[in-house]
């Protein structure tokens, strides 16, 4: 009778050692899936953060490109307003 009690006793240690063991794997399963879902939710708003600045830094980049071309060309037709007119005074004064 006692060597009966003694193998319910530890049977049923062995049991809730078993019932302990698979709680935490499913404590740590469900923790896991939770932590990658919020490594996921970071990782695509990082993503979105960075290619909103990526877009509007090159936009940024564009109108600077194109300010300076406008600028350059300005200056060119400056110069090539100013040549043309030096060149009308020269050929007016070398025609007699």
């Amino acid at each position: 009778m006692q060597q009966a009690q003694l193998e319910l006793k530890y049977k049923g240690s062995i049991e809730q050692g078993w019932m302990s063991t698979e709680l935490a794997k499913e404590r740590m399963r469900t923790e896991t899936q939770a932590h990658d879902a919020a490594v996921k939710a970071h990782t695509a708003h990082t993503d979105t953060q960075v290619k909103s600045h990526t877009s509007i830094a090159v936009a940024e980049i564009g109108a600077a490109a194109q300010i300076m071309n406008t600028h350059a060309e300005a200056a060119h037709h400056k110069e090539l307003a100013k040549e043309t007119a030096d060149a009308a005074l020269r050929a007016e004064k070398s025609t007699p």
